[in-house]
């Protein structure tokens, strides 16, 4: 390669230098950017967000809130009910128009799995460890604790009800009708407020398992949501009483 050559591939690399310079912009705001590649602006010192802190109870909600630590009732804040199990603090929108995350609330709940077949002991536990205590819910525990299906004969089924096998004492056996539908209160949103009750289908399967399947439409979820909403609204105006807070839900 001559030295001619050299000298165009230096003056070229030079120019596709100067073309990819990072030019300083500056808007009408007076926020400084930087062309990282070209048309792709950065801004130089953007708004600073901190990580949300996360907690567990809709009271560690309020806590943060009065205590105050952050500052947040200076400004109007936004908590946004999401679901049963979730809550979100935002800051009002700020000059970018951009909300701030502050605290994220979820509540620690039993699991059950609903249209998961139980045997009676794994059944039985689960309803005493995830469903509040209530009429329907100790007569299942009684109910499936006494059935006795040895052949698939043993369960009558004609789609709607099921009639099966259950021990009455030591030695006797008699035939019963399986509760159904039944109404019951599971752990399903946050410990501070009233846990709704809803219509479930009982249904056995010729080993004996039992299982429940869910028959509220999701009615539930809408009825907890307002649950959640009153008790933020209720509790936050004796807080603070000169807080600027929305509850949406």
């Amino acid at each position: 390669m001559t030295i001619e050559n050299h000298l165009v591939d230096a003056l070229r690399y030079s120019v596709d230098l100067a073309g990819k310079e990072q030019k300083i912009i500056t808007n009408k705001e007076g926020k400084e950017f930087y062309d990282s590649q070209q048309f792709t602006l950065r801004e130089l010192e953007p708004i600073k967000y901190a990580n949300h802190l996360e907690v567990s109870s809709l009271t560690a909600v309020l806590s943060y809130i009065s205590a105050n630590v952050d500052e947040i009732t200076k400004n109007k804040i936004v908590l946004h009910v999401e679901s049963p199990t979730s809550v979100k603090l935002f800051t009002e929108l700020n000059v970018d128009r951009k909300r701030e995350l502050l605290l994220v609330a979820k509540p620690l709940l039993p699991t059950f799995n609903y249209g998961r077949w139980y045997d009676s002991e794994q059944f039985n536990i689960s309803l005493q460890a995830s469903f509040i205590k209530a009429e329907d819910r100790d007569l299942l525990i009684k109910f499936s604790s006494a059935i006795r299906i040895d052949n698939s004969s043993d369960l009558i089924d004609d789609g709607v009800s099921q009639t099966t096998k259950i021990q009455n004492g030591v030695a006797s056996l008699g035939n019963a009708k399986a509760p159904n539908p039944v109404t019951l209160k599971p752990y399903r949103t946050f410990l501070e407020v009233d846990q709704p009750d809803s219509q479930f289908i009982y249904r056995l399967n010729k080993e004996g398992e039992s299982a429940l399947f869910e028959a509220d439409g999701g009615k539930w979820r809408s009825e907890a949501i307002q649950n959640v909403a009153k008790f933020l609204n209720d509790n936050l105006s004796a807080v603070q009483e000169e807080l600027d807070f929305i509850v949406l839900a």
